[in-house]
């Protein structure tokens, strides 16, 4: 498909490794407000809370002030949440969902300091489209995880096994809400998951190797190839890896994308 879109993350260039590098220890006024805003609220007491969130308003900052296209500014928003959901969110005690925390501080940010940012990720991410995005952009953090996150960093293994226990749930998706920029994202993941982990010495030779899956045949059953693939040699595998291309998708596909419905994915609550 041509252009961007929310689907495109591979070459991700919101500088998304900065939410693991860097501490943002700079304190703004305004950006205490609201933090401060936020935890009363919510009846937020979690000690980390405050610190991580001046760094997301901080990397929210950076977003609305660098030259990034709009698209690019939704998917370092979503990307945000994502992280700010890992790392807090899900510890709030709250009676609806966490995603309207989160936009409560993208709209504080348009309110007390006029950052815009929220408008744009609204334009680009709707209820329609949310739960999807949601799956594939945790799937990509998950992997980010792996190389970035002090949390993976003596148990890259079971990091990368909780990778590949999402794509497969992500996979059956694929197969049955079909979505052309979705399915073809993911197989642009499973081509940069599996160079990583050939090189990788905590994951390499572990049996974590992510097979084809061949969208276009309507037959397909993922998890059947899935484990006939296992018994290929794993020295076969890594020596393939490099020259691999990502799959891309079947045109005879696309065109009954017109005919679906909206959906929900209803295994994964944020």
């Amino acid at each position: 498909m041509g252009g961007e879109s929310m689907y495109n993350i591979s070459r991700r260039s919101y500088d998304y490794k900065s939410l693991f590098l860097d501490n943002h220890t700079k304190i703004k006024t305004e950006h205490e407000e609201i933090c401060e805003n936020i935890m009363n609220t919510y009846h937020i007491r979690n000690n980390t809370f405050i610190l991580n969130c001046r760094k997301s308003l901080h990397y929210l900052e950076d977003l609305e002030e660098n030259d990034h296209t709009d698209i690019k500014q939704a998917q370092g928003t979503l990307y945000l949440y994502i992280w700010l959901y890992d790392k807090e969110l899900k510890k709030v005690n709250n009676a609806g969902k966490h995603i309207n925390i989160y936009i409560k501080l993208l709209d504080l940010c348009f309110h007390n300091i006029s950052y815009n940012i929220g408008t744009t990720y609204k334009m680009k991410v709707n209820t329609y489209n949310f739960e999807i995005l949601e799956n594939l952009y945790n799937l990509y953090y998950k992997f980010d995880k792996i190389e970035y996150d002090n949390e993976c960093r003596q148990t890259k293994y079971e990091c990368a096994k909780e990778c590949v226990k999402l794509y497969k749930e992500c996979i059956e998706i694929c197969n049955q809400k079909y979505n052309v920029d979705y399915c073809n994202e993911l197989e642009n993941f499973r081509n940069e998951f599996n160079k990583y982990i050939s090189s990788e010495n905590q994951c390499k030779d572990k049996d974590l190797y992510i097979p084809s899956n061949k969208f276009a045949s309507k037959s397909f059953t993922p998890f059947g190839a899935w484990f006939r693939d296992r018994s290929r040699s794993k020295k076969n595998i890594y020596s393939n890896i490099a020259n691999e291309e990502p799959e891309k998708l079947h045109a005879s596909r696309i065109s009954r994308m017109s005919d679906m419905k909206p959906y929900k994915i209803s295994y994964i609550s944020m």
